[in-house]
């Protein structure tokens, strides 16, 4: 059986041994999320963390959207923090949506 394995490995060979080339090194630092899709910048994470925390009972797709709206506006994050149904109201959400 052992053997039966190593012959069977041997006889799959990457297409890209066959072809002659050099496999290619796929770096997944940069990338994230199906298709690359799903990225989000480090402070919107943070905005996401302090949301779950003040509005422990809002969606996760309003939370997203003050996330957003509190890092991508400088001028409301005080307000983010200290009032994040306000900032909600801002954007036309209540924390029960």
């Amino acid at each position: 059986m052992k053997r039966a394995l190593i012959i069977l490995s041997l006889l799959v060979v990457p297409s890209c041994a066959l072809a002659g080339q050099a496999p290619i090194a796929v770096s997944t630092s940069d990338r994230c999320g199906a298709g690359h899709r799903g990225c989000v910048p480090q402070l919107v994470r943070e905005f996401m963390h302090v949301g779950y925390t003040l509005l422990p009972e809002t969606s996760s797709a309003t939370v997203s959207e003050y996330a957003h709206a509190c890092a991508s506006r400088p001028d409301w994050r005080q307000q983010c923090f200290a009032d994040p149904a306000a900032v909600l109201s801002r954007l036309g959400l209540t924390p029960e949506d």
